[in-house]
């Protein structure tokens, strides 16, 4: 056996022992345990994991221990309390799994797992490069465009593929957007026509499963609604608790299997600060 797939299938069993499991969640974390064992190699699984709302929060934590796992150097002399402290975080969120569903979504959710590695492509994508984005405005013809195609369809009839492409679309623009911000007084039209878009993308989000992602989306919308409206200045850590959302969103739609834990802890506490906020019609 693998390693790697070893060393996931005995901390699963390590955090099981952790936490109280009724005899259907004695079944549930057998499933877990033997999802990882099969054949399909271990990063493609967490990428696809990361797309379903159930496993996405638990594929994140398991994609930090796939990394540390293969870097280059392990110190086995410490190696038993690293298991130890990662067997502890993953049978929290095993136990906020089983908690929220029962044996026959856990399956429905597996199977949404099988169906998206089935028709994953072999090769990962690129990160798409920011830096030489062209900076797009709402007076440029473009970005009228951009903004009615995003609006296509909000449907879970979607493929993948049309999904990522729809999410990235604003995404692109948006990254040069926040450099502008800080050397330019931007058109309330362009925070509103961001806004809206990246709510129309939190419900194709929705629809399609991905709920860390959709999360993202509607943080980063309001947070640019806060700014219009003046309720909330556009300083350093705001910017850049929005580029973190957009890091997140990127990794996760485009199956990086990369460490974004500290972008997501970021991202949600930048939300739950923004959450009481109301945003002024």
């Amino acid at each position: 056996m693998q390693f790697d797939k070893q060393y996931f299938s005995q901390l699963i069993s390590a955090a099981a022992n952790n936490i109280r499991l009724s005899p259907e969640k004695i079944e549930s974390v057998g499933m877990l345990r033997e999802m990882f064992l099969s054949a399909v190699p271990l990063d493609d699984r967490l990428k696809n994991m990361k797309k379903v709302t159930e496993f996405s929060k638990l594929a994140v934590r398991f994609s930090e221990i796939y990394a540390f796992l293969h870097k280059e150097k392990i110190d086995f002399s410490t190696l038993s309390e690293k298991f130890k402290e990662q067997s502890n975080n993953i049978g929290k969120e095993i136990g906020v799994l089983l908690d929220g569903v029962n044996i026959s979504q856990l399956r429905i959710a597996m199977n949404k797992v099988e169906t998206f590695i089935l028709a994953s492509t072999k090769e990962p994508p690129k990160l798409p490069d920011f830096d030489n984005e062209k900076p797009v405005r709402v007076q440029d013809e473009r970005f009228g465009i951009m903004m009615e195609d995003v609006a296509a369809d909000t449907s879970n009839e979607i493929s993948f593929h049309q999904y990522e492409s729809e999410v990235m679309r604003p995404i692109k623009n948006l990254d040069n957007f926040l450099r502008r911000m800080a050397t330019e007084e931007i058109h309330h039209e362009e925070y509103s026509a961001f806004a809206k878009s990246l709510m129309r993308n939190a419900e194709v989000s929705d629809n399609f499963g991905t709920e860390i992602v959709a999360n993202m989306h509607r943080i980063v919308a309001k947070t640019l609604l806060l700014i219009k409206n003046r309720e909330l200045m556009p300083g350093k850590e705001v910017v850049d608790a929005i580029r973190a959302c957009l890091i997140v969103i990127v990794a996760l739609v485009k199956n990086k299997t990369v460490d974004i834990s500290d972008y997501l802890n970021k991202a949600e506490d930048f939300g739950r600060r923004i959450k009481m906020m109301k945003v002024k019609e």
